[in-house]
């Protein structure tokens, strides 16, 4: 699989470095250590697919799906001028649980700009 991202990012690599390697289609670089295959396979698909898909991503707690789905929105927001997204759930308390801390450990490791989104728990 991929690249250790804490072997990439203890180089304190710029925010601009980390969007570069995103538009390049680097995605091993985006996969924690013991992270699964599946994950790359499913950035490749969301990422390069044109037109319509329909992505199918489950698993057991703890998977890296919630993980995937923040760094995939964060990367495609990032990288992609005016683009708005949103993310929703059955419910509210389980996007916030799911959320709340993914949010907070993806822009640490990748070194988002504190000014970069706007995480609004509006109910």
């Amino acid at each position: 699989m991929g690249s250790n991202l804490e072997n990439i990012f203890d180089k304190d690599i710029s925010w601009d470095i980390v969007c570069e390697m995103w538009r390049k289609g680097d995605f091993s670089h985006f996969i924690p250590e013991g992270g699964f295959e599946k994950q790359e396979e499913a950035l490749e698909l969301l990422v390069n697919h044109k037109g319509r898909l329909e992505l199918l991503y489950g698993g057991a707690a703890g998977g890296g799906k919630s993980f995937m789905g923040w760094t995939w929105l964060l990367m495609e927001s990032a990288t992609k001028p005016n683009l708005r997204s949103l993310i929703g759930r059955k419910e509210i308390t389980n996007l916030e649980d799911s959320l709340s801390t993914t949010v907070g450990e993806v822009q640490e490791l990748f070194g988002v700009p504190k000014d970069l989104y706007t995480y609004n728990k509006q109910k």
